[in-house]
């Protein structure tokens, strides 16, 4: 089951769902070309170069791709068990470990970068960022995690109402359990050399490789760091072939597929998504960060779609086509230069309030769904 399904059946269009496929492929490239770039580092500084970037990016792509072939939605979550406990394991033991061995401690970390860089810790004029662009950044990653589809698939799957809510109470702590990794990456700030601070996505792996540390120290951690980034490649790039079978191909043919179809037409987009992605990777010149932005300003169009979906009745077909293809144009016009930031926003939010005006404004201007129809969502 898929996002699309809901939101084209809430709004009854086919042309819903296929607009939704296309929003989250393109959404699931930039998040996925992020992962490979993180795995291609993590190869590349760890083997000083004996392993160039773009045969780190094609071993995580073919790793993932294996077990998300033949092994499906269950494979996916299995090796996201112990990819995911490994990974926070390591986490926390090497967070703990930098601020400790290091600097003494958190506080005495953080009173360190503040006397040397007192500058780096801070928002606003004179810094890095300013407080539109950090802020808008942080609402529109909290406003589209709620919106991707892999979670909504996730949801989907679940085998009674009582592991959907656990899962609901539990997953946010996930967030918590990140913690060290912030603290890996400030434990870095006085350590590594201006080049490697200048390239802040290789901070981790330089760190490692040049603190002598153990090879097996190293191999572990390295090897969580690989984990961290599989871990997601592989939801997502099962989610896009899954998406593109239901909502795309079912959807321009015209009837349902059975399973065996679907996991062929699964397959065959797995194979595509993850060699486009790859290219992306390679010839793509944007940092982790901006990548994860990139994602999330398109996908967080979708929001007013759930929003209508359950409570807005009035919300009508054309009104969600012209706000989602609305906001997501506006969004990429802004990434590629074509339309001005204003007042350094992330183009993400700027496109979401379009969306949101867009989809009032064409539904009073269009003609009521049936009421009926429309209760089974709203008055459930």
């Amino acid at each position: 089951m898929t996002q699309a399904q809901l939101f084209s059946d809430r709004f009854q269009s086919r042309a819903l769902s296929i607009v939704i496929a296309l929003v989250s492929t393109l959404a699931f490239i930039q998040y996925v070309s992020l992962q490979m770039k993180g795995s291609a580092y993590v190869f590349e500084v760890a083997s000083k170069g004996a392993i160039p970037f773009w045969a780190g990016a094609l071993i995580a792509y073919v790793v993932v791709l294996i077990y998300v072939f033949f092994g499906g939605v269950r494979g996916v979550a299995w090796t996201n068990v112990f990819q995911g406990a490994f990974m926070i394991i390591t986490a926390w033991v090497l967070g703990l470990y930098f601020c400790y061995s290091l600097y003494g401690g958190p506080t005495e970390m953080f009173t360190q970068i503040i006397a040397a860089k007192p500058t780096h810790l801070l928002i606003g004029p004179g810094t890095k960022m300013s407080f539109a662009a950090y802020s808008s950044a942080v609402l529109v990653s909290v406003l589209g995690f709620t919106m991707w589809p892999h979670l909504f698939m996730k949801a989907y799957s679940a085998d009674s109402k009582r592991t959907l809510r656990q899962t609901i109470v539990l997953y946010p702590t996930f967030a918590v359990m990140l913690v060290p990794v912030l603290l890996i990456g400030f434990a870095g700030i006085l350590q590594v050399t201006p080049e490697v601070l200048g390239a802040p996505d290789r901070i981790l792996p330089w760190m490692f490789s040049n603190m002598n540390f153990h090879p097996l120290a190293i191999g572990l951690v390295l090897a969580a760091a690989l984990a961290a980034a599989m871990s997601t490649q592989d939801t997502i790039t099962h989610a896009a072939g899954s998406i593109f079978a239901q909502d795309f191909v079912a959807v321009i043919v015209g009837r349902p597929s059975s399973d065996k179809e679907a996991t062929r037409w699964i397959r065959i987009f797995v194979v595509g998504f993850g060699l486009v992605s790859y290219l992306v990777t390679i010839f793509g010149g944007q940092t982790l960060v901006s990548l994860l932005l990139g994602a999330y300003g398109s996908i967080v169009q979708l929001l007013p779609l759930a929003f209508a979906t359950f409570f807005w009745p009035r919300a009508t077909t054309m009104g969600a086509l012209v706000g989602l293809i609305s906001g997501v144009c506006y969004n990429y016009a802004i990434v590629f230069g074509v339309m001005p930031k204003l007042w350094d926003i992330n183009p993400g939010l700027q496109g979401l309030a379009l969306n949101v005006a867009c989809l009032i404004v064409v539904s009073y201007m269009t003609k009521p769904q049936d009421k009926e129809h429309v209760l089974k969502f709203t008055e459930l």
